[in-house]
C-alpha cells in the first residue's frame, strides 16, 4: 500500500494528507507545503555567508540626546510623541475605517502649513478634490500643501528627494 505524503501548514503546523492552497485549520493562504520541504522553507537564510556585524555599546554612544521636532498643533499628539514629530521620523497613525485618521492628518498639515513650513500629502483613497474639500471644510490655506496621488513607490521617493517637503502625509500606507 503506497503512503501518502503528508502536508504540514508553515504557520501553523496543521496536518493533512493532500495539499490546499489555504490551510484549513489558521485560513492562511500559501502556507501548506510537503511536509519534506517544510525544513528548507524555514531555514531560507543562509547565516554562513552573512557578514559579521559589530554591535557598539550604548555608552559609547556620543549624540544628541535632543532632536529637532517640528509641533503638529495637534497637543495630545504631540505629548504623545515627546513633543512634537522628530523630523526625519516616521509616524504610523492606525485605527478602524471611519475613526477620523485622514481627518486628524489633514489637520496636522493645516497646522504644519500655517507656520509656512511645506506638506506633501499623498493619497491612495481619495481624489484631489475630494481632498480638497476636506481641507476646505477645515478652513485651510493651501499655499504650502502640494498633493500627490499615490503612485509607484519609487516615483514618489524620488519626487520627495526633489521637492524636499517638512511633512510628507501618506494616507493611506497600505494603498
Amino acid at each position: 500500500m503506497k503512503t501518502l505524503p503528508q502536508f504540514v501548514c508553515t504557520h501553523c503546523d496543521a496536518q493533512f494528507q493532500k495539499w490546499s492552497g489555504r490551510c484549513l485549520e489558521c485560513q492562511h493562504w500559501g502556507t501548506v507545503v510537503e511536509a519534506n520541504k517544510q525544513e528548507t522553507v524555514a531555514t531560507k537564510a543562509n547565516t554562513g555567508t552573512a557578514p559579521l556585524l559589530h554591535p557598539k555599546k550604548l555608552t559609547d554612544w556620543e549624540g544628541q540626546n535632543e532632536y529637532v521636532r517640528m509641533q503638529t498643533g495637534e497637543q495630545e499628539i504631540d505629548r504623545v510623541l515627546g513633543g512634537g514629530i522628530v523630523k526625519g521620523s516616521l509616524v504610523l497613525l492606525s485605527g478602524e475605517p471611519g475613526i477620523g485618521k485622514s481627518t486628524l492628518v489633514a489637520s496636522i498639515a493645516k497646522n504644519i502649513s500655517s507656520q509656512g513650513q511645506t506638506v506633501l500629502y499623498i493619497s491612495g483613497e481619495e481624489s484631489g478634490s475630494q481632498l480638497k474639500a476636506r481641507f476646505d471644510r477645515l478652513q485651510t490655506d493651501l499655499t504650502h500643501i502640494s498633493f500627490l496621488e499615490a503612485s509607484a513607490i519609487e516615483s514618489l521617493v524620488r519626487t520627495i528627494e526633489k521637492e524636499k517637503p517638512d511633512l510628507v502625509i501618506v494616507d493611506s500606507v497600505q494603498t
